[in-house]
This record gives C-alpha cells, sequence and structure tokens, in this order.
C-alpha cells in the first residue's frame, strides 16, 4: 500500500503491491505528498552511516521518550522515531513502544521488499543496532517520506 498509492502525484509505484514484481521508476512517491518520495534503502543506509552507523544510528534517531523500559533515544538528529510496532497482514499490531518499523521503496522479490527498524530488545539485538532487512509486502510499517 505505502507504494501502490492512488496515483495522485505519479504512478511510480502502481503494481508493486503482495504478489507482484515491479520496476519502478524512482524516486516513488507512493503514498507521499506531492515534493516527497518513498526512501530506497540505499537512502536508509545513507542516512544510518551519516548519524554514525547502523551501531548507533539507533540511539541517535529514536524519540527521547514513548520506549520500553526507558529505551529512548537522544533523538541527536530530530528524526523523533517514534515506536509504532509493526501490524500483520491480518490487522493484528505487536512491538508498540519497542519498534519502529520502515518501510522502503525498493523491493527484494514479488513477496517481499526491503524496510529498516529502530529497536529496543535484549533478546536478539542492542537497543542501539538500526537494523536493514527486508519483510512482507502485506505487513503493517510505518512510512517515513523524504524530500525529493
Amino acid at each position: 500500500a505505502a507504494m501502490d498509492s492512488v496515483g495522485i502525484w505519479n504512478d511510480n509505484g502502481k503494481g508493486c503491491g503482495f504478489g507482484e514484481s515491479c520496476s519502478p521508476k524512482y524516486p516513488v512517491h507512493g503514498v507521499c505528498p506531492e515534493g516527497w518520495h518513498l526512501p530506497t534503502d540505499e537512502e536508509w543506509n545513507t542516512l544510518f552511516t551519516a548519524v554514525g552507523g547502523l551501531s548507533t544510528a539507533s540511539t541517535n534517531l529514536k524519540s527521547t521518550s514513548g520506549w520500553y523500559e526507558d529505551g529512548n533515544g537522544t533523538d541527536a538528529f530530530g528524526f523523533s522515531a517514534l515506536p509504532a510496532g509493526m501490524g500483520e497482514i491480518n490487522g493484528d499490531y505487536s512491538l508498540e513502544s519497542g519498534l519502529a518499523y520502515f518501510w522502503s521503496s525498493t523491493e527484494k522479490n514479488s513477496s517481499s521488499a526491503y524496510c529498516t527498524s529502530l529497536r529496543y530488545s535484549k533478546v536478539r539485538y542492542s537497543d542501539t543496532d538500526a537494523i536493514l532487512d527486508y519483510g512482507g509486502k502485506g505487513g503493517l510499517l510505518s512510512v517515513r517520506c523524504l524530500k525529493d
């Protein structure tokens, strides 16, 4: 849904939904307003590098409140990422207050697209890691638009 918008600004992301492979023309505006676009996985990586790398990006980009067990960030760059969690294709939500997941406009395959996460977790990752990964296109993740 983030890419396959109603085509108000352009139709670069049309036909990129779940089960569909596509080669959109970049930048992909998708649900973003005019003058803005969905960042590619390369643009997310550029951001993480600019704010100190994957090991510190999460702390530097997370909001200063709202995160589980005081896992708040410093918001050193004014990004103010909030822990919205993630939704499943059936509409269930989980990990609110512990995870901020954002779509990219880069497709992995017909059922997956690249995304990134900032998280609070003592189990698998440290709470300072930003993760570049991919997820099922049917997932309900947040969108962060980048100015053209």
